[in-house]
Formats: structure tokens, C-alpha cells, sequence
């Protein structure tokens, strides 16, 4: 399974992937460094535009910057529903053969 990651450690490693100082993404930002430094913290999240701005200026889309996480829960869901399948057709059952007996 993936690790995961905050959007705060993943803004973070992009950036120093990048070589940009948190000053830098700032500035690029119209922002302070300050507020760049409490997302990184997570003591923040960039809103949904803000997303757009760090998502634009790292050449990717916002759902990149969130996926991980999601993707994760989606599974998560889908093998919860797969496992109560069988149990749910064997109800469907019980409750015909109430119904309509054999």
C-alpha cells in the first residue's frame, strides 16, 4: 500500500524537488513565506485557490496534489461493499424463500 501524505509534506517535497525556497513559492504565490511555512507544518491548508496556484506553478493538476489520500478511501469503500456483497445476497435469499416457499 502507498504511504501517504498530507498536501502539507507534499507541497513541501515539491518544492525542494523544484530548488524553491519557501520564500520563493511565496512570492510566486502573492502570499507571505509564513503562510507557506504553516502549510508545510500543517498548521494551514492552502484553499481551493491557492491549490490552483501551487498545482499551476508545479506543472500539475490539483487532484495530484489531494489524490493520495482519496484514492486510498475509495479502495478502503469499495473493499468494505465488496465484503458485505455475499451477505447480501444471502439475505435477498432468506427473505424469498420466506416469501415464496420452495
Amino acid at each position: 500500500m502507498e504511504e501517504q501524505t498530507n498536501i502539507g509534506e507534499k507541497i513541501k517535497r515539491i518544492r525542494r524537488e523544484n530548488n524553491l525556497s519557501q520564500e520563493d513559492l511565496a512570492r510566486s504565490l502573492h502570499t507571505s513565506r509564513q503562510t507557506v511555512s504553516r502549510w508545510e507544518t500543517n498548521r494551514s491548508v492552502p484553499d481551493l485557490e491557492m491549490l490552483e496556484k501551487v498545482a499551476f506553478i508545479f506543472e500539475m493538476e490539483v487532484k495530484d496534489l489531494l489524490d493520495v489520500k482519496m484514492v486510498n478511501k475509495n479502495q478502503e469503500k469499495q473493499e468494505t461493499l465488496d465484503s458485505y456483497l455475499p451477505l447480501s445476497i444471502l439475505m435477498m435469499f432468506s427473505v424469498i424463500s420466506v416469501v415464496i416457499p420452495f
